[in-house]
């Protein structure tokens, strides 16, 4: 399949001083040295936390405030970002909707945050504001997740056959492109014979041949979505799986933990045969509880 290419030349990275937030950063700073693009790092002060830090340190808020810049602008360079393609900028107030109201004047191509914040570093799963700030910002997110390589070696683009197909693809076909990394395009499906003998409270018996045949159309139909170069040739290191299980999610995540997936690439919402895939369900579960870094692809241009 022959994609054309997204850019990405303004990305926002949403900073708390974390060290998710410095991961998330240094990402950032890949992929806008990969393109030329620029980086916007935000911090945002919770108004409530700006009048506890006023109470206790005894300094008034310009000078938290002119505090909190500096450390933003050590916090930078502790992640070498240059100067010439980054923006700083220090808010005060409810931190999904400061991000939010800046997205809609930016317009970032991406927002890369990190997966969990200061808080939540026991269970490593990704936090509430991370979740909010997802399902409010209009472009693609980036979660990311630390790695012991700062390269990308496998990415994963989880498929469902809605209109997010090409998009997802041809985000993590990118991603590869940039690192030299593998491509997976991944389908998990629900057996539709499991669905028709659960309707109808009888056992289905389905043939061996008939259940070859089925999954042989749905590996087609990944084949067709695998990126293809300037000659027209499918790369070497990309490859698809098509895996039948019950479990949707559980599929997807055991599969992205057994292969040691660096990155996985889904879509905000989409349609499986079972229901739909919109954030705080089947998308929700794996932003949540991936063990790698995720891609949301939100903005299907």
């Amino acid at each position: 399949m022959k994609i054309n290419e997204k850019t990405i030349k303004k990305i926002l990275v949403g900073i708390d001083f974390s060290e998710a937030s410095k991961c998330a950063l240094n990402e950032a700073v890949r992929l806008a040295d990969q393109q030329s693009g620029e980086i916007h790092a935000l911090h945002i002060i919770e108004e409530g936390m700006m009048d506890a830090i006023e109470a206790f340190s005894h300094l008034d808020r310009d000078e938290i405030y002119n505090s909190i810049t500096e450390r933003l602008d050590a916090f930078c360079r502790e992640c070498r970002v240059g100067t010439s393609n980054l923006t700083k900028t220090v808010k005060i107030g409810q931190p999904v909707d400061e991000f939010k109201e800046l997205c809609d004047t930016l317009e970032p191509n991406l927002v890369v945050l990190g997966a969990w914040g200061s808080q939540s570093h026991q269970d490593k799963t990704t936090g509430t504001t991370a979740k909010q700030i997802v399902s409010g910002c209009q472009g693609d997110v980036l979660l990311v997740r630390p790695r012991p390589d700062t390269n990308l070696s496998k990415v994963a683009a989880c498929i469902d056959f809605s209109e997010y197909d090409v998009s997802i693809v041809r985000a993590a076909d990118q991603l590869c492109v940039a690192e030299d990394a593998t491509l997976e395009i991944l389908h998990v499906f629900f057996p539709p014979w499991e669905k028709s003998s659960l309707e109808n409270q009888e056992e289905k018996v389905v043939s061996p041949d008939f259940i070859c045949e089925y999954k042989a159309v749905l590996q087609g139909r990944l084949d067709a979505l695998i990126p293809l170069n300037v000659h027209g040739v499918a790369s070497f290191k990309s490859k698809t799986t098509v895996i039948e299980d019950l479990k949707h999610s559980e599929s997807i995540l055991s599969h992205l933990k057994r292969t040691e997936a660096d990155e996985a690439v889904i879509g905000a919402r989409g349609q499986s045969r079972i229901d739909s895939m919109i954030l705080g369900r089947i998308a929700e579960r794996i932003v949540t509880e991936s063990p790698c870094s995720v891609y949301i692809v939100k903005d299907l241009k």
